[in-house]
């Protein structure tokens, strides 16, 4: 698969149009009725199904127009958007998927303004985030230390196909959220992330680089 493995994971969840070729075992995107690219190259990395160091097109911009082509010809799978400046593939279940490459040439496409909505961590925020999950190895210590979280979901990580529990804490740092994963085998890890400035759609699935 390709470097990053995303590829991978992309043809275990069922809601991403992405699919093995039964005679050449080629990785493609398969949108709507008629639209397919094959080879597919992994817009997280740029890199081909069968590479296992990054793609040598990695710095070259992506000037193959086919992604344009295809806003315009089915708009309901491939969106660009003008605020953060991003190429989306839509899924099925409501979310999307952001573009870093083109999937057709691997071509690096614009780099996305997301950051300019999100406020910036205080060092201050994060020592003290660090600080406190310094006593925390489970979800009863998660709730004992920080109290309940403003919201629980479900989180599919790229790295484990099992769905793991995501714990949310909002407002608690002026600067950042916090957000604590339960995973399968019963650990946590944690990390956090920038609120945002502006209200902005939350159904993304983003992977960063």
């Amino acid at each position: 698969m390709s470097y990053c493995r995303h590829l991978e994971n992309y043809l275990e969840r069922p809601e991403i149009p992405v699919e093995v070729d039964s005679v050449t075992g080629t990785v493609r995107l398969v949108i709507g009725d008629d639209v397919q690219i094959e080879p597919l190259i992994c817009w997280f990395c740029g890199g081909r199904g069968d590479e296992t160091i990054p793609s040598k097109f990695y710095w070259r911009k992506c000037k193959c127009g086919i992604l344009k082509t295809l806003i315009e010809q089915i708009p309901e799978h491939v969106e660009f958007d003008e605020r953060f400046k991003e190429f989306h593939i839509k899924s099925s279940d409501g979310g999307y998927w952001l573009c870093y490459f083109c999937p057709a040439c691997g071509g690096q496409l614009p780099r996305s303004q997301r950051g300019r909505y999100f406020t910036k961590p205080r060092w201050i925020d994060i020592w003290r985030v660090r600080r406190t999950m310094r006593q925390v190895t489970s979800v009863e210590d998660m709730k004992r230390v920080l109290g309940p979280p403003t919201r629980e979901c479900q989180f599919r990580n790229p790295d484990d196909p099992t769905t793991a529990t995501q714990f949310d804490y909002v407002g608690k740092w002026k600067s950042l959220t916090l957000f604590v994963l339960e995973q399968s085998n019963g650990s946590i890890v944690y990390s956090w992330y920038r609120p945002s400035l502006k209200k902005i759609r939350r159904n993304a699935v983003i992977a960063d680089p």
